[in-house]
């Protein structure tokens, strides 16, 4: 890929092996003004070394999915702009780690994720064209394809031995998943479940995935993605709307019938840089230019694309237990950064100081075991004597849980919105008020409710909290301002 002049200058290429690089550089006419670095070109060729030079101002970085977080970090940490491969990491849990490390070792650098796929023309084109014809009704996604051996992509050796989770399945599907997205937009993913096969020995752990997804409307859709079908080659992804259906085909055209219409075929074939690869790294090199990052290429995107693949994948470990999608994102990575920060032996700030004794109280001495009275003993009632039911109490919590309540609000009150996950109890028919107690401290402590969403049995995501008669309710509350009124 001959970059941009206008933007781009190849210094140097870095490989852990020398002929690797010379491989690449074997058809670049300007080899001879590209500098050669490798783990075995040399102490002065290595990647550190690399990372020293002045006149290097971002990196581009696609190297095994298990290996790539430690040059990601390295090369934040020596002051260099990053755009990194897909998928952001082998999965949600080193997704998550890495974005946290980030923030709070190496903000100033850019670092986007590279997913070519959302600068595709015909996904770009096939999105603008489902927004326009409504709401959507349905979805299918059907990519079929056959990886031998003895092609360049098994025997890649990383990818023929995967040591992370779902094989091709993980590594090509990220691309699948980000077009899915791409294409139903502001309807967000919210519910899936999946089952998952082995047909071709050598893909190992698994090479096919059958998913259905539910989005936030309603729609509902099918996912099929298989890199084991010898006999059968297919990638299409359909959406239906309300004013007609959109349909991309081999990732060249793109189909389109309004309602009563004859269907219009736009092909993109003639594109030069179908891939989108070209348009990836131009954009990465604009937003550095600018000091501001791109949407497209968030890490916290490519997170929202691991996750539709992970959870397929262990839906379908489960035998097709669903999953509720939350865009990836751990719910607790604001606290974790503020927690790191304050345990941290740098941190002078007074105000982190006070903070850090607020959230990490210092433990108590445990107090002394008295036994109870006879006056205090608890007398059961007799089995046959029906016990009278307990009024509920609103502004009753637990010891300690009040001061719980405010702490969380005063860590995620830079959000304004958040949620909270309450167990109920079903007895005699009824439910003991244990919203009502989490509200009532919640609007004590400058928060009011905005919304309460029960899941009951059958819904995605709520099996866990039904079983052995509870029910979860999910509450929002957002934090009100000074003279701001409830509504």
């Amino acid at each position: 890929m001959a970059p941009d002049p206008e933007l781009l200058c190849l210094k140097a290429v870095y490989s852990r092996r020398k002929t690797s690089v010379e491989a690449i550089l074997a058809n670049e006419a300007t080899a001879d003004e590209i500098d050669v670095y490798a783990d075995d070109a040399g102490p002065d060729r290595t990647y550190d070394e690399l990372l020293k030079r002045p006149d290097v101002e971002f990196v581009i970085i696609a190297l095994p999915i298990i290996q790539q977080p430690e040059y990601i970090k390295k090369a934040l940490l020596a002051g260099k702009h990053v755009l990194s491969e897909k998928p952001v990491a082998k999965d949600l849990a080193a997704a998550n780690e890495l974005i946290r490390w980030k923030a709070s070792h190496a903000p100033a650098p850019l670092w986007g994720v590279a997913e070519n796929f959302r600068y595709w023309r015909t996904f770009e084109f096939a999105a603008g064209r489902v927004k326009a014809l409504g709401r959507i009704l349905a979805f299918h996604v059907d990519v079929m394809q056959y990886v031998a051996p003895g092609g360049k992509y098994f025997e890649t050796a990383w990818r023929k031995a995967p040591e992370y989770q779902g094989g091709f399945c993980l590594d090509a599907g990220v691309h699948f998943a980000a077009a899915l997205r791409m294409l139903v937009n502001t309807d967000a993913i919210r519910n899936l479940t999946a089952f998952t096969a082995l047909n071709q020995p050598h893909l190992i752990p698994i090479d096919t995935i059958s998913a259905t997804l539910r989005l936030a409307s309603g729609a509902t859709g099918t996912f099929i993605m298989s890199h084991g079908t010898p006999s059968a080659k297919t990638f299409e992804w359909r959406v239906v709307c309300e004013g007609g259906s959109v349909k991309v085909m081999d990732g060249q055209k793109v189909e389109v019938k309004e309602v009563d219409m004859p269907p219009v075929l736009t092909d993109f074939s003639d594109n030069e840089d179908w891939s989108g690869v070209k348009a990836e790294v131009r954009a990465f090199a604009e937003a550095v230019r600018r000091g501001v990052g791109n949407e497209e290429q968030s890490p916290e995107n490519a997170v929202a694309d691991l996750e539709l693949i992970e959870k397929m994948i262990k839906s379908g470990e489960q035998g097709g237990v669903p999953f509720e999608i939350t865009g990836g994102m751990e719910h607790t990575s604001i606290l974790g950064d503020i927690v790191e920060k304050f345990t941290s032996k740098d941190s002078r700030h007074p105000l982190l100081k006070q903070l850090r004794h607020t959230l990490i109280p210092k433990p108590r001495e445990p107090l002394p075991v008295v036994q109870p009275t006879v006056q205090q003993q608890r007398i059961e009632p007799h089995p046959l004597v029906e016990r009278p039911q307990q009024p509920a109490h609103p502004q009753r919590l637990r010891p300690g849980r009040r001061g719980k309540v405010k702490r969380i609000l005063e860590v995620h009150r830079p959000a304004r919105l958040f949620h909270v996950r309450i167990a109920r109890r079903r007895i005699n028919g009824g439910a003991v008020h244990g919203r009502e107690r989490v509200d009532a401290v919640l609007q004590d402590c400058g928060a009011h409710v905005v919304e309460h969403r029960a899941e009951a049995a059958g819904d995605v995501g709520a099996q866990s909290d039904f079983q052995g008669g509870k029910i979860a309710v999910v509450a929002r509350y957002r934090h009100r301002c000074a003279g701001e009124k409830d509504v």
